[in-house]
């Protein structure tokens, strides 16, 4: 679980520094979409995969996402939708790692 909070707060710098897009993994501008920040955090297949369907049960991903519950497309649609904002975005962030803190500590 310590991976998946590391690539996490990782993501969040990488949106921080770099900035935040809609529609693209990476614009032509240096800008990432949740998940291209995600792949470009450097972390194993695994890890990602792990941190994606973390963040895809957050409630406001869950709203947007408009799929299943957990599901990895959920993230790229609520990323997409025209509500969501790039203050949405680091609010799931950071519940995200503070529920797989509340979880490891739980463990």
């Amino acid at each position: 679980m310590n991976e998946n909070i590391e690539c996490l707060k990782v993501v969040k710098d990488i949106l921080q520094k770099n900035g935040w897009t809609k529609g693209a993994l990476l614009d032509t501008e240096g800008r990432h979409c949740l998940v291209g920040a995600l792949y470009y955090c450097g972390k194993s297949h695994s890890v990602l995969g792990q941190a994606m369907r973390l963040l895809a049960h957050d409630p406001l991903v869950i709203d947007r996402g408009g799929y299943l519950v957990g599901s990895i497309g959920d993230v790229v649609n609520f990323n997409n939708h025209n509500k969501t904002t790039l203050e949405d975005v680091f609010t799931v962030i950071d519940r995200t790692i503070e529920r797989a803190q509340q979880e490891a500590q739980a463990v």
